[in-house]
């Protein structure tokens, strides 16, 4: 399972002065649902990636939520063959 930048995250949140928890109930989620998915238990939807930054005026969600991603935004398909 992919790990969030949990220090990006905590830091959106207190941009937006939201504690977890009143995010979760902001997107309709349980606090147990968040947590579990924050602490990287269980996978995040589309769907919550996105009402999440949206509430939390997440300019770069694939920073926050899928951190290995962003790493290879900028990758070619020559990068990878290099790793190979």
């Amino acid at each position: 399972m992919s790990q969030i930048d949990k220090e990006a995250w905590r830091a959106a949140l207190k941009a937006a002065r939201l504690s977890q928890n009143k995010a979760a109930k902001a997107v309709g989620m349980s606090t147990i649902s968040l947590s579990r998915k924050v602490l990287g238990r269980r996978e995040f939807t589309i769907s919550e990636m996105v009402r999440l930054s949206l509430l939390l005026n997440i300019k770069d969600p694939l920073a926050i939520f899928a951190p290995e991603l962003k790493e290879l935004s900028g990758a070619t398909p020559s990068s990878f063959n290099s790793s190979i």
